[in-house]
């Protein structure tokens, strides 16, 4: 057991020379963690049991989501002071538990307790541990930077590609119950081994662009390398700054819409017309799974652009993306609604790669746990909380989802612009460099 937790080492590999066994790791986790939004496969189950209304079945969701960002912004607190570990295990017990419970409930208090409260901290404790700031410490090298943020966190569209088909087909075979409490046993095999994994670079470790981390001792005289005591602006010199309210609700503006159509597609595509497209239940199965595996890929796509093409130009194209998108929603086409979930999936994804990519090279590494948890509280907190229930109401309201779809593609573009004009042009990213931050503070 002690070769498990060797600073350096995982069952006899050197984590050093295998840093890319951290994306792995955190594509694992994001994948459980991305079941999450899968959530709209257990609408008409739990809506037929309970006799809840629409607002009623997605309000877990929608808690789920604002205590994800929640947590994330605590856990990341959490990390930058503790280390990973402690605030993965904690997470991880929360997210076993939560879905065992969630079999039980018989009120709706208790469906959001267990799968909004419950889940919510648990995924946003296991988000903020395993994703950005693990990534941002092993991958000082910018280049490899984007690309291995955006590979931790593809797990996140590819949960809900796996779970949605799973759980369809768990729940039309021993029901949403049992469906719920063997989620939770597969949850405790998976995040057990992944907690095994999970650490910082050790303090005596410094990183070599040719052979990546190396022990200090070891190689003592040799240049261009770079300590694991890395550089950044504290949370406090970050959040004086306006860039970081402006990621935040960049990512508001963006996930709005996103976690809108997310929490409600497989019920708005089998809703006949005019409320919908009318799509067969197998078929409205397979967009969601459709836009969950475009929500995974969009994610290292979109990480490995911002570093060929820029972070600044992807936050503009990759909003834009999203109008276009949910404006094709409204469509009475089928092959064009299906369209606008495919590049629903894919810039949303997009989003959630190139924002945290972004604070880091604003920002720098030291800190990022603290600083992007509170980014993402502010977008994916706050949207999860606001566009699930906003889509339903306006649902109730005007009997269909194309005035949510409008008010998303406007946000959208709004967001694109503001990047435009607001973000640091390519080459002045760095702001923690020009305050002389290092990451001591």
């Amino acid at each position: 057991m002690f070769a498990l937790f060797h600073p350096l080492k995982w069952c006899g590999l050197d984590l050093g020379r295998h840093r890319w066994l951290f994306p792995l790791t955190g594509a694992v986790c994001t994948t459980l963690i991305g079941a999450v939004y899968a959530f709209s496969v257990f609408v008409k189950p739990l809506e037929d049991e309970f006799g809840w209304h629409r607002q009623q079945t997605t309000l877990a969701f929608s808690v789920a989501m604002f205590m994800f960002g929640l947590s994330a912004s605590v856990g990341g607190l959490g990390v930058d002071r503790l280390g990973p570990r402690p605030v993965f295990t904690t997470g991880a017990l929360l997210m076993v538990l939560a879905q065992i419970l969630a079999s039980r409930v018989h009120t709706l208090g208790m469906l959001v307790w267990t799968y909004g409260v419950m889940l919510g901290i648990g995924i946003g404790f296991v988000y903020s541990a395993c994703t950005v700031a693990l990534q941002s410490r092993w991958f000082p090298d910018v280049r490899r930077r984007g690309v291995a943020i955006g590979f931790a966190l593809m797990g996140m569209g590819l949960g809900s590609a796996l779970a949605a088909p799973l759980w369809a087909w768990g729940i039309s075979l021993g029901g949403w119950r049992a469906t719920y409490f063997v989620t939770g046993l597969v949850f405790l095999v998976l995040l057990a081994i992944a907690g095994t994994i999970i650490r910082f670079p050790a303090r005596n470790q410094v990183f070599l662009p040719d052979s990546g981390w190396q022990v200090a001792a070891e190689v003592g005289g040799q240049h261009n390398r770079q300590s694991s005591e890395q550089p950044g602006l504290t949370f406090r010199k970050a959040a004086a700054r306006r860039e970081f309210w402006l990621l935040g609700l960049l990512f508001f503006l963006t996930v709005f819409g996103g976690l809108m159509v997310i929490a409600q597609l497989a019920a708005f595509a089998a809703e006949p017309a005019p409320g919908g497209p009318g799509f067969s239940r197998g078929a409205a199965v397979f967009l969601v799974t459709a836009l969950a595996v475009m929500n995974g890929v969009g994610r290292p796509t979109w990480g490995w652009m911002s570093a060929h093409l820029g972070t600044k130009f992807c936050l503009i194209v990759c909003p834009l993306v999203m109008m276009v998108a949910q404006l094709a929603l409204t469509s009475r086409s089928s092959a064009v609604v299906a369209a606008g979930v495919l590049l629903t999936g894919f810039s949303f994804g997009g989003m959630l790669a190139l924002l945290p990519v972004m604070t880091a090279a604003m920002f720098g590494p030291a800190r990022l746990g603290a600083i992007y948890g509170v980014v993402f509280f502010l977008g994916f907190g706050l949207g999860g909380l606001a566009g699930p229930p906003t889509g339903g109401w306006l649902r109730e309201v005007m009997g269909n989802y194309n005035g949510a779809f409008v008010v998303s593609g406007i946000m959208a573009a709004l967001s694109s612009v503001m990047a435009w004009r607001l973000l640091p042009d390519p080459g002045r990213e760095r702001l923690y460099e020009a305050s002389g931050a290092d990451g001591k503070g």
